[in-house]
């Protein structure tokens, strides 16, 4: 055998050698295999050593090959320890770690949006205001403990503008049988479908004005989470929860005194600091065709069946007894319904808020809310344009300057890059009507302004606002 054929051999074995390892037995096997093998060829290159052979190798390349050699299985057992003591990589969504047993799992994922807003509106004093901003930078940890049925989730967001933490969500929950699951934590509560979605699966760049206005946001609570089987063709998901409510002291949702009862700028979410004596939420949705899985976003993806999901949901709360400040109860419910078909998709829902305040303090109101959006994939799992209408009516709201009811129209296209992984969205917002103060809407400015809308002065009713957003998971 020439040197250089030698060589071409010796370096063929070594590249295979330092090939990944995963954590299979065969593999494993594998590796000693090649490691003995080439204990012998490190004893071949010495018998060749002391031969006088003029086509072998000369001193100073046999050491660069045995020092490869050596380099190579310091590798494979830095490998085969790894894959004995645990695994990690990447599962396609998320890094992850795991114990050999797979007991034990921690997922690390994270979400990324930059966008542009533009809003144009005549206000008298400065009608344009524009910039750029980074609404989400979060980091979301999830996994199991010991046992694949405990499990936990945190998710902190790094670019919080409140007094709140970093963390938006701690939650620990237990699988207690197959399909049914409790939980306790801080969490969203199992209302508005629109709010579920996460954030970096919605169809326009933001969700509704009505999502915002009516959303209960995150609480505090505990509550159980149940799949109900009823063979090939429907299924159920009910989800109940017992928490603080609307009124939990959450920054992004404690404005209006009238529901969310302010408390102050520490927000202190300590027992004795939310303003609700007793909170609960109830969801039920119906599964009529396709997965559950096609009802975590809007969009309707090539090769997927036909999705329809159809769900409703109640929350009623009453307000810390003895309170001076809006004392009273509320009920809000919804009822909504989705599809997805060879590339459309549609949403719609109504949503009702009713509040019965017990002095004269607070406003009784009776809200409702209206949204209607759909998309169509132009380019397959590239191009989406959609539109989205959507109607709130504040009639019996008497502190405000504004219209009684809001009408607003969104346009926009999906240019995904890689799904919902990596996209860009651009939308143009129009609101038909003046948009009143975040305290008159029940919501906060923080989430007003997470719209790209504003609060118009009195007698002003129109307003336009350009988005454009790109958005990174990993």
């Amino acid at each position: 055998m020439t040197g250089k054929r030698y060589l071409a051999l010796m370096l063929g074995v070594a590249l295979a050698a330092g090939a990944p390892a995963t954590a299979t037995t065969t593999e494993l096997s594998g590796a000693d295999d090649m490691r003995a093998r080439l204990e012998l060829a490190e004893q071949r290159i010495a018998e060749l050593e002391g031969s006088n052979s003029e086509n072998w190798l000369n001193g100073r390349r046999t050491e660069e090959i045995k020092t490869l050699i050596r380099e190579v299985l310091q590798d494979a057992d830095t490998r085969a320890s790894l894959v004995e003591g645990g695994s990690a990589g990447h599962n396609g969504s998320n890094f992850f770690l795991s114990s050999e047993d797979g007991g034990f799992l921690l997922m690390i994922g994270g979400h990324i949006q930059v966008r542009h807003i533009f809003n144009t509106r005549r206000d008298g004093t400065d009608e344009h205001e524009s910039g750029f901003e980074v609404p989400r930078a979060r980091l979301k940890f999830s996994g199991h403990i010991a046992s694949p049925r405990l499990n936990y989730r945190v998710i902190v967001n790094l670019d919080r503008e409140d007094n709140d933490g970093l963390f938006e969500e701690a939650l620990i929950s237990y699988e207690v049988i197959d399909g049914m699951t409790v939980w306790a934590g801080e969490t969203k509560s199992p209302f508005l479908r629109e709010e579920l979605i996460d954030s970096a699966h919605q169809l326009a760049v933001e969700r509704s004005l009505v999502n915002e206005v009516f959303t209960l946001g995150y609480v505090q609570g505990i509550g159980i989470d149940w799949y109900v089987d009823r063979g090939s063709s429907d299924m159920f998901r009910v989800r109940a929860s017992f928490n603080d409510g609307i009124r939990s002291a959450e920054t992004e949702t404690d404005n209006d005194a009238d529901l969310h009862i302010e408390n102050d700028d520490t927000n202190d979410k300590a027992f004795n600091q939310d303003a609700s004596d007793l909170a609960f939420t109830t969801r039920v949705d119906l599964r009529l065709l396709g997965t559950w899985e096609q009802a975590e976003d809007f969009t309707s993806w090539s090769g997927e069946d036909t999705s329809v999901v159809i769900g409703a949901a109640g929350h009623y709360e009453v307000a810390e007894t003895g309170d001076t400040a809006a004392n009273g109860k509320f009920l809000t419910w919804t009822v909504d319904a989705s599809a997805e078909c060879h590339g459309w998709n549609l949403y719609g829902a109504v949503v009702g808020l009713h509040s019965d305040e017990e002095d004269d303090t607070g406003i009784d109101r009776d809200y409702y809310g209206y949204v209607l959006q759909g998309g169509y994939q132009l380019v397959p799992d590239k191009l989406e344009p959609f539109l989205r209408w959507e109607v709130i009516d504040l009639s019996p709201v008497e502190n405000t300057t504004q219209d009684e009811e809001i009408n607003i129209l969104t346009a926009g296209l999906n240019w995904y890059l890689n799904k919902h992984t990596a996209k860009i969205t651009t939308d143009v917002v129009w609101s038909l009507n003046g948009i009143p103060s975040a305290n008159d809407l029940g919501m906060s400015a923080h989430n007003l302004g997470l719209l790209g809308l504003l609060a118009d002065d009195a007698d002003r009713n129109d307003q336009v606002v350009f988005r454009m957003q790109f958005q990174l998971l990993f």
